[in-house]
């Protein structure tokens, strides 16, 4: 398995220049995180904005499709039965729309995306190659539907805050009004702006935690927009399903 942080996601980070399809180029460069893994295995998706897509084949050839959209606690993926499963995350900026099923993906696409033309699983090939095929058969499906401008600004906003950032806030720094804000941002994400910044806090969050997991939280939670440990453990809890401590311990046994 190729793997990163088992404990949140098992990825490997992969940035094209461009990515062409049907409609209009995405933002360059696009972020995708991508994987593969074999046999029976237990995957948890802890809390994030992002959208997760994993093709699992059975001994036989036939295909099933798992889709994980965006969520606000944490979930646990069984999956048994499949020969070979080939992943990728589409970061919150980028993902597709497929012809027949809601915005932006269902939670578990039971039929399986035309893939007859790009043979995904054919042969013997490289992780890469199995990359390019997988977008190319996307490309033929999805549609990726434009972005309004008020949306990329507010995105770009609470990126660049790191989610420490209020709606208030945002209506300072671009103009819009606070309701307008909530609106066009969950028209174009499926989710609210301040569920957004929650998100990428609580990320922000892993990240220090992943740079030294033996440090004390309180060094670094008001920093990154937490009221306070009280409002800190319960956020973290919700999204990890465990406290912070209970993490961190088997961060350490993991990774050192």
């Amino acid at each position: 398995m190729h793997t990163g942080y088992t404990l949140i996601q098992p990825y490997v980070f992969l940035t094209l220049n461009s990515l062409l399809t049907n409609e209009h180029l995405l933002s360059s460069p696009a972020d995708l995180f991508c994987y593969e893994f074999s046999g029976d295995v237990s995957l948890k998706f802890v809390a994030s904005p992002y959208t997760e897509l994993i093709i699992g084949q059975r001994p036989d050839g036939s295909c099933r499709i798992f889709c994980i959209r965006t969520a606000d606690e944490p979930l646990i993926l069984k999956l048994s039965g499949f020969s070979y499963c080939f992943g990728v995350r589409f970061d919150e900026s980028l993902y597709y729309r497929l012809p027949g099923h809601p915005f932006p993906f269902p939670a578990d696409l039971l039929q399986t995306i035309s893939m007859s033309d790009s043979d995904i699983f054919s042969g013997t090939v490289s992780f890469s190659e199995r990359i390019q095929r997988f977008l190319s058969a996307l490309n033929k499906t999805g549609k990726t539907p434009a972005r309004p401008p008020a949306a990329t600004l507010i995105h770009q906003s609470i990126k660049k805050a790191d989610g420490d950032i209020t709606v208030s806030e945002l209506a300072a720094r671009t103009d819009y009004s606070c309701r307008h804000i909530s609106r066009i941002f969950t028209e174009y994400f499926g989710y609210s702006p301040k569920t957004f910044c929650r998100l990428l806090r609580f990320h922000h969050t892993l990240y220090e935690i992943f740079q030294d997991p033996h440090r004390n939280n309180s060094e670094f939670i008001t920093q990154i927009g937490y009221s306070d440990q009280a409002h800190f453990q319960r956020e973290f809890k919700t999204f990890m399903g465990e406290t912070p401590r209970r993490f961190g311990r088997r961060l350490i046994q993991q990774k050192f």
